[in-house]
């Protein structure tokens, strides 16, 4: 099943049996039941190329415009 958008709305109506890679909330945990923590994503800021070097901390990046990507491809895509 590929769903685009928010995935509460069917997760809500039972139209979901399981999601993989789910951050935790108070709000989502209200509607599913969280299993033990069975896999480690390891995610990268990317910063524009010639600016000096990348932020190391999330004080670095204080006052810059930031986005969150919706839908990742996989390597080289």
């Amino acid at each position: 099943m590929t769903i685009k958008g928010n995935i509460m709305s069917p997760a809500k109506r039972k139209q979901i049996d399981a999601i993989d890679g789910m951050f935790y909330s108070a709000e989502r945990d209200r509607v599913l039941d969280f299993g033990p923590k069975y896999l480690v994503i390891c995610c990268v800021g990317v910063v524009r190329r010639g600016e000096g070097p990348p932020p190391a901390t999330l004080e670095e990046l204080a006052g810059r415009d930031r986005v969150v990507q919706a839908e990742a491809k996989g390597a080289g895509q």
